[in-house]
């Protein structure tokens, strides 16, 4: 059985409330959602402007789905926070990265920020902010962004984004072996010709190549740079209890897209028998 170890009640419930904004703002949302890729940074920073006189001291979250609510209380310890259906977040996130496209440095870091202040658990958001940081050569708040990355990692996806990210900094920062076993223990978790690509780089740039005779070789050699082996316990509680209520609600379809990120991290046996019944595993 997985054990959370978190501290909050076996029903999590949500401390924040639905979002009442003005209809001609959701209706300039649903606008700027129809034209998708169309858009416009003008239409964005438009609509942008108008949200934030709306929201002007109000705590808005705005959340790409449920479980991302019981992640931003348990870490973030928030209360009296508005919930909002609008993905506000996406919309400053498409800004930043036009920005950052045009090597337009500030005005992009200053569009993440606002995206994470309205959801930062956005682990696209975060990734975005990494690659300005790795182009511009702030190293610091390189390795920064993937520890603040990492504690909202609930996927096999997001934790090898994780490691590549650390994988990048230890090779700007002269650590070229935690460079590859980073880059590599990335590919256990989601395989990307993004981390083969770095790993091949270094091998042909030091002529030498990297080999790792079994996992607690490269596990010791994470362990030593005190990079954690897995997701973040907590955020896996919470995972698990968030897909067993919504279970018990009968939302099976949410439950179990919950419940195989769990088991895609961790193989946990009695969440492998759960997702037998719906034959996911």
């Amino acid at each position: 059985m997985f054990k959370s170890g978190i501290g909050f009640s076996d029903t999590p419930v949500s401390k924040g409330r639905n979002i009442t904004l003005n209809n001609n703002l959701k209706s300039q949302y649903l606008t700027i959602l129809e034209k998708e890729d169309k858009v416009t940074a003008k239409e964005l920073k438009e609509f942008l402007v108008l949200y934030e006189e709306e929201s002007q001291g109000r705590i808005i979250f705005s959340p790409n789905h449920l479980l991302e609510i019981y992640l931003y209380q348990y870490y973030l310890g928030s209360e009296g926070f508005e919930i909002t259906d609008m993905k506000i977040h996406d919309l400053y996130r498409l800004m930043a990265d036009k920005y950052s496209k045009k090597d337009r440095v500030q005005e992009a870091i200053e569009f993440y920020e606002k995206s994470l202040a309205v959801n930062p658990l956005d682990i696209e958001t975060r990734s975005g902010l990494a690659k300005v940081y790795r182009r511009t050569g702030k190293w610091d708040l390189l390795y920064k962004t993937a520890e603040e990355l990492y504690p909202f990692c609930y996927t096999s996806s997001d934790l090898s984004r994780y490691y590549r990210i650390l994988g990048e900094y230890y090779l700007e920062t002269y650590k070229p072996e935690v460079s590859v076993a980073a880059y590599t223990y990335s590919n256990f978790f989601n395989p990307t010709e993004t981390a083969d690509k770095e790993i091949r780089f270094l091998e042909k740039a030091l002529n030498k190549k990297f080999v790792f005779n079994n996992i607690q070789e490269l596990h010791e050699i994470l362990i030593n740079e005190s990079i954690p082996l897995g997701g973040k316990n907590e955020t896996l509680g919470i995972l698990y209890k968030t897909g067993m209520l919504e279970l018990e609600k009968n939302n099976t379809e949410y439950a179990c897209y919950l419940l195989l990120f769990l088991y895609q991290l961790t193989k946990d046996e009695e969440t492998g028998e759960i997702l037998k019944k719906f034959n996911l595993v």
